[in-house]
C-alpha cells in the first residue's frame, strides 16, 4: 500500500491546553480577587504574573505533546500514540473492542487489541472527525468494533 492511502489526523493544541487552563485560571481568578478585597495589590500582580507564567509553560509542554500526536489511518489499521507517546499499531483484524471513555468534554474511546490491553487512547475529538469516520468507514471491515462505534456514535 502507498504512502498517499496512509491519512493522518491531529488534535488541536487548543483544547488541551484549555481543558488545563481553565481551572488554575479561576483558581488565580479567586485570589486575585481575595488579594484585592484585602489591599493586598502587590499579592495579586504576583498571582498574575504566575498564572502567565504557568499557561505559558504549559502551553510549551502541552504543545510538545500535541506536535507528537498523531493518527494513522490506512488500508491495514490505524495506530496512534498511548498515554506515554509511545506509537502503537494496531491491523484491523487486531481490534477486539473499544470502550468509551469521557474526560469532561473531552471524549475517547480505549482500543483494545487481542492480548492487548487498551493499546491506545483514540480521542474524538480530532481536527477532522468527519475524515477519521470516513477513513475508519473505508478501510475497516463493516464488523470492525472501532468502525461499529464511530457509525453509531459520530453519525
Amino acid at each position: 500500500m502507498g504512502e498517499t492511502s496512509r491519512l493522518t489526523f491531529r488534535i488541536s493544541l487548543w483544547r488541551p491546553w484549555l481543558l488545563v487552563l481553565t481551572p488554575l485560571a479561576v483558581l488565580a481568578a479567586l485570589g486575585v480577587a481575595v488579594a484585592v478585597v484585602a489591599g493586598e495589590l502587590t499579592a495579586a500582580a504576583t498571582i498574575l504574573l504566575g498564572f502567565a507564567t504557568v499557561a505559558v509553560a504549559l502551553l510549551l509542554v502541552i504543545g510538545l505533546a500535541v506536535g507528537a500526536s498523531r493518527w494513522h489511518v490506512d488500508p491495514n489499521g490505524i495506530g496512534g500514540r498511548n498515554n506515554l507517546l509511545v506509537y502503537h499499531r494496531l491491523d484491523w483484524s487486531e481490534i477486539e473492542s473499544v470502550e468509551p471513555w469521557l474526560l469532561p468534554g473531552y471524549r475517547y474511546v480505549q482500543v483494545n487489541g487481542v492480548g492487548k490491553r487498551w493499546a491506545f487512547w483514540l480521542p474524538l475529538f480530532l481536527t477532522d472527525m468527519p475524515g477519521l469516520r470516513s477513513a475508519v468507514a473505508r478501510y475497516a471491515p463493516p464488523e470492525n468494533p472501532l468502525r461499529r462505534y464511530l457509525e453509531q456514535h459520530l453519525a
